[in-house]
């Protein structure tokens, strides 16, 4: 996992934007990938008509079901990668499985095309996510085999707005480097899902917001500017994976 956290805080470091001359850049956001069902959230207005001890319960459970899912994520994705008897297309295909059963990709896309996505026609929402999705999975598992022993330890959850968590955790390196990382989660359809990650106090979804901004920016904003770029980085990924 060390080339996921160490790419990411060069890349954001160095403030290169994304240009469509060298293709979109990898940047770090489908670094756990298992699929994990956690508690039922508790909305706000159902907490307040609880008994104290009741509400405080429902908040730590809603806790406690945030960090198992990403301790069970860690725990699923380094079992990807350390399994040697996986070709690179079954890696592929697990990694792919794992990373859309983990990451809310409609709400991450929507938010990360910002304004445009308002002025975006249905047919190019549609393209964004396919493309966005397909993008991810090539550029984080081509990392998988990068694997080397690092681990994920989680060490605390806390309610935030609109029902989300923010889990605490850090990556621990064999050299005994330790690099923070936040995750925000919540609950979709019973399941946990990952809406953001932060390394470092480097958003991912702010990192990619900015970088998608600026090449529709600086193509007239023109949406078919970016979807063309996506698309030639995902082929540049198929070709070099």
């Amino acid at each position: 996992m060390s080339f996921l956290w160490r790419d990411f805080a060069r890349n954001v470091s160095s403030q290169a934007h994304y240009h469509p001359a060298v293709g979109l850049r990898a940047y770090a956001m489908a670094r756990r990938d298992v699929l994990a069902v956690g508690l039922t959230l508790t909305t706000a207005a159902a907490l307040t008509s609880l008994p104290l001890h009741h509400a405080l319960s429902a908040v730590d459970a809603n806790a406690d079901g945030a960090k198992q899912f990403i301790t069970d994520l860690a725990n699923k994705a380094i079992g990807v990668m350390s399994d040697k008897s996986l070709g690179d297309k079954d890696r592929v295909q697990k990694f792919h499985d794992l990373f859309i059963a983990s990451f809310d990709l409609p709400t991450i896309g929507q938010h990360v095309l910002g304004r445009y996505w308002r002025n975006a026609s249905p047919a190019q929402q549609a393209q964004f996510l396919k493309l966005f999705e397909e993008q991810e999975v090539l550029v984080w598992s081509t990392r998988f085999k990068s694997y080397n022993g690092e681990k994920l330890a989680v060490q605390s959850a806390d309610a935030g707005e609109g029902g989300t968590v923010k889990v605490e955790s850090q990556i621990n390196r064999p050299s005994g480097e330790a690099i923070p990382l936040e995750w925000i989660v919540a609950q979709s359809g019973g399941n946990w899902r990952i809406s953001d990650i932060t390394v470092e106090g480097a958003s991912m979804a702010l990192t990619l917001r900015q970088d998608f901004g600026s090449v529709i920016e600086s193509h007239g904003g023109k949406v078919d500017a970016l979807l063309t770029a996506m698309q030639k980085k995902i082929d540049q990924l198929r070709s070099t994976g």
